[in-house]
C-alpha cells in the first residue's frame, strides 16, 4: 500500500462499496435511529403523564407494546416467580385480566387496561419491580380482585 493512502479509507473501500453507497446506508441507519428515538421519547412521555390520563382515553397500540414487552422482559429476567406471565400478545395475557375472545389487536386499551396489563407482569414477582413501584401507588393499578 503507497503511503500516501489512508489505511482507514482503504479498509471501507475494500469491499468494492462506493462512497455514495456508504451515505446511503448511514442514512438508512440514520432514520431507524430516529424512528426508535421518537418511539421512545413518547412512551417515557405516556409513562410519566399515565396516572393523570382519562380513564377512558385510547393509548396507542404501538406504544402498549412498547410498555408490556419492557413489563415482561424485565419479569422474565427473575429467577424466583410465583408464576410464569404469558407474553402481552397470547391469548393467556388477556384472559389473566378479564379480556376473553378479542385478540391484543382488538382491544381498545385505555389507561385502566394498561395497569391491569403491569400489575398481572408486575404480580408474578416479589418484590415488585421497582420500575412499576411508582404506578402501584396509584388508583389504575391497584391489586387484580
Amino acid at each position: 500500500m503507497p503511503l500516501e493512502v489512508d489505511a482507514f479509507t482503504t479498509a471501507l473501500n475494500a469491499s468494492g462499496r462506493a462512497d455514495d453507497e456508504y451515505l446511503k446506508l448511514t442514512e438508512q441507519n440514520l432514520r431507524v435511529a430516529r424512528r426508535n428515538h421518537n418511539e421512545v421519547a413518547a412512551t417515557a412521555d405516556l409513562l410519566l403523564r399515565l396516572d393523570s390520563l382519562n380513564a377512558t382515553q385510547t393509548i396507542r397500540r404501538e406504544l402498549v407494546t412498547s410498555i408490556l414487552g419492557w413489563a415482561n422482559r424485565a419479569v422474565s429476567d427473575y429467577s424466583l416467580k410465583k408464576y410464569d406471565p404469558e407474553f402481552y400478545t397470547s391469548p393467556g395475557f388477556l384472559e389473566a385480566f378479564g379480556i376473553r375472545d378479542v385478540g391484543f389487536k382488538q382491544v381498545d386499551w385505555t389507561q385502566e387496561l394498561l395497569g391491569r396489563g403491569l400489575n398481572y407482569d408486575d404480580g408474578a414477582v416479589e418484590p415488585p419491580l421497582a420500575s412499576c413501584r411508582r404506578f402501584r401507588a396509584t388508583s389504575f393499578l391497584s391489586a387484580p380482585d
